[in-house]
């Protein structure tokens, strides 16, 4: 309630009190998205807290309002935008915005000559003007992202051929990832060069939702597209397939033979903040295999880097870059919650040595939250469980003087350790086998959590 009315006197401020200057800032010709930089719009009579500005645009650009420069924190601070998610807006309207407490959510428009007027007295803003007319039916058709050893660009696509039907077309693709999924949409239009998404934005169609998977059951079924100006791609596994898409009755069918991914690679690894790890898609704690197949198990130590927890999940293979999460989507799998992959699932003292389910492999999985220590997992994916365990009883991590407290004399001591080459039963403080300077950095963390 307190945070409620907080918003509303800041609301209301905002409202009422004259706004020196304004500016618009957003991708060109709004300063190409520099917080420093913008258009800043022109006070129509002295005192009025009524702004306007002129501009062209020639493609679909992005903007929000601030009345600061500087930083994107000062600019996010007294930063206007739409009233949820991203807004369009076009010649004619008049639009309500506000103090933006989503710094992700952006009006945009499509290319043309316009005169934007906002009122700050009442938070409202005009525009008027001349838009581009758009009309995405071009007589072309193209493949955009992961077909035909092709990957995202603007400027690059598969060509479609047209069929005797108008609006449908086709074309023969094998995916680019040939060991997972790829990943496409569909554009009537190419842009000059590769980064020019809003050049063509108006001319793209895609799934209903982001990264819609197109099964083996679904192959041959006409699946839903969007209306033009929809940017959501189709997710598929390798395979050679005939893709027909028809920009009318907005659908795309695929055709073909599918490989089907084996996510049970004989390999298992933890990702994310473990033995001194952060999240990367190329690093992870491999896990060693147990006497049955597909089960393993790992011997980890968290730091509590996260206001005392830390989190993890797993994947059977690793990307080649710490960026390539997209690689690795089909093999990752975590917990299973309720609240999705935004809603780690704790691990309590209740939890422990008790089976636990898995999720199935599939992207962006759930990651397990738990607190700093010491711990034995053990990962069965036959049975989708894990059974987490505590190590050491009431021994403490990072105690290496054993005084019964972690501290700086615990870092003086290891720091000691690892010059002399030498190590005790307590010194090997993120358990990867070995006393060395990985010891420190992670007692170090623990220290400056702790304060």
């Amino acid at each position: 309630m307190k945070k409620l009315f907080t918003l509303m006197c800041i609301a209301f401020l905002a409202m009422s009190a004259s706004a020196a200057d304004v500016w618009i800032v957003g991708n060109n010709p709004f300063g190409n998205w520099n917080p420093a930089s913008g258009t800043q719009m022109t006070e129509t009579a002295e005192g009025s807290n009524v702004f306007t500005a002129d501009f062209t645009i020639t493609a679909r650009t992005w903007f929000i309002f601030t009345t600061q420069l500087g930083t994107w924190s000062d600019v996010n601070s007294h930063r206007y935008g739409p009233l949820s998610a991203n807004e369009q807006v076009a010649a004619g309207n008049e639009y309500t915005t506000q103090i933006s407490t989503n710094d992700q959510a952006s009006y945009f428009i499509d290319a043309g000559d316009y005169t934007l007027t906002l009122d700050m007295n009442t938070l409202k803003f005009t525009v008027a003007g001349q838009g581009e007319v758009v009309d995405p039916m071009t007589g072309e058709c193209y493949i955009l992202g992961q077909m035909n050893g092709n990957d995202w660009g603007s400027n690059i696509g598969v060509k479609m051929e047209p069929t005797e039907t108008e609006g449908v077309f086709t074309a023969s693709v094998t995916t680019t990832n040939q060991e997972d999924f790829s990943f496409f949409s569909f554009t009537t239009k190419l842009s000059e060069n590769e980064d020019e998404w809003g050049a063509i934005a108006p001319y793209r169609m895609g799934a209903v939702s982001s990264d819609f998977l197109v099964s083996e059951n679904s192959l041959g079924a006409n699946l839903p597209m969007l209306d033009f100006g929809s940017d959501n791609a189709f997710k598929i596994a390798p395979g050679q397939y005939t893709i027909t898409v028809d920009l009318i009755n907005h659908t795309m069918k695929a055709e073909g033979s599918m490989v089907v991914i084996d996510p049970n690679t004989g390999e298992c690894y933890i990702l994310g903040e473990v033995n001194g790890n952060g999240w990367a898609a190329n690093l992870g704690v491999a896990m060693q295999p147990a006497d049955e197949e597909n089960v393993f198990t790992a011997t980890i130590t968290t730091a509590g880097e996260n206001e005392g927890y830390s989190y993890f999940n797993f994947t059977t293979k690793l990307a080649e870059t710490e960026d390539a999460w997209g690689s690795i989507d089909a093999y990752r799998f975590g917990a299973v919650t309720d609240g999705g992959a935004e809603d780690p699932f704790l691990v309590t003292d209740e939890m422990l040595n008790q089976d636990l389910s898995l999720s199935d492999f599939g992207a962006n999985p759930t990651s397990f939250k738990i607190e700093q220590g010491q711990w034995q997992l053990t990962v069965n994916l036959n049975d989708r469980k894990i059974v987490i365990a505590r190590v050491g009883g009431d021994e403490i991590i990072g105690d290496v003087n054993g005084d019964g407290e972690v501290s700086i004399a615990d870092v003086t001591m290891l720091v000691s350790l690892v010059v002399d080459q030498s190590s005790n039963e307590r010194s090997d403080v993120n358990q990867d086998g070995e006393t060395g300077i990985a010891d420190v950095t992670t007692l170090v963390g623990m220290l400056m959590e702790q304060n």
